[in-house]
């Protein structure tokens, strides 16, 4: 479903509003979402160094989810209103469950992954890898979805490939990769259950505005306007040029092999 760029009073694109949610898609949707969830906690009580982390980075996984009507919002995206029984609404947007859980295994699926290995020691080339793998994962299920018309974007999006906006991917690896890196940092103060829960809880979702917004702001002025497609490509092109700019700061500051370990300037406990 596609929807022309129009701008209302307040200068954004409008969303299809009219749009109807598929209900036996969305049950199949948090049907398979749950059962993803579900089988990474009980893979993560089973390992009894790293249950901890796993629950809790689950647990902040899915209060990131909060952050979605405002990434909506700027990104031009929509998840339809008519014939959705929504999880929770704020800023006019209604979040389904699906999106929740999805959330989770996301920030928090992949983030436990991430910030296991962090923990365990990886290479400057590590930390690029981290943060493309859940950025090819988050391409194709998010395609796959956009197929079925779970939500749809709107406006003048940068980077199309079918449905999914490549400059988004960007900001929500991005996201996961700071957070994962704040914890990383963080861990010497976690030193009982309820601190892992609650950092993972308030810096989860700290890290995906400042990622997601520190690199795709430039798409969020395309998206909202009516520039010509030379200058909205160039807006997806800027997003991905941050996004590597703040993976190499990571790179720097969490790689084993980096200058500033090597020369003593950064320990780490």
């Amino acid at each position: 479903m596609t929807s022309p760029i129009l701008l209302g009073p307040d200068l954004l694109a409008m969303p299809p509003i009219d749009a109807v949610f598929d209900s036996a898609v969305g049950k199949i949707a948090t049907t398979v979402y749950l059962t993803l969830a579900l089988a990474l906690f009980a893979w993560g009580m089973k390992q009894a160094q790293k249950r901890l982390i796993i629950a809790a980075m689950l647990f902040g996984g899915a209060i990131t989810s909060s952050i979605e009507p405002l990434l909506d919002v700027v990104t031009g995206a929509l998840h339809p209103i008519v014939g959705q029984d929504a999880m929770f609404t704020l800023m006019g947007r209604s979040i389904p469950l699906w999106v929740v859980v999805c959330y989770a295994i996301y920030y928090g699926g992949f983030g436990s992954l991430n910030l296991i290995a962090f923990i365990k020691g990886v290479s400057r080339r590590g930390v690029w890898l981290w943060f493309l793998a859940p950025l090819f994962g988050d391409v194709l299920w998010e395609e796959v979805m956009l197929h079925y018309k779970l939500y749809y974007y709107y406006g003048n999006q940068p980077f199309v490939l079918i449905k999914f906006p490549l400059y988004q991917p960007a900001g929500n690896s991005t996201g996961e990769l700071l957070g994962v890196t704040a914890l990383f940092f963080l861990r010497p103060c976690l030193t009982s259950a309820w601190r892992w829960f609650l950092a993972a809880a308030v810096v989860m979702p700290i890290a995906g505005v400042m990622g997601f917004n520190g690199v795709c702001w430039p798409g969020f002025y395309a998206v909202h306007s009516t520039w010509p497609a030379s200058l909205v490509q160039l807006c997806g092109l800027l997003t991905w040029c941050l996004a590597a700019l703040m993976v190499y700061v990571v790179s720097l500051l969490v790689g084993v092999d980096s200058p500033l370990r090597k020369e003593g300037r950064l320990t780490l406990s």
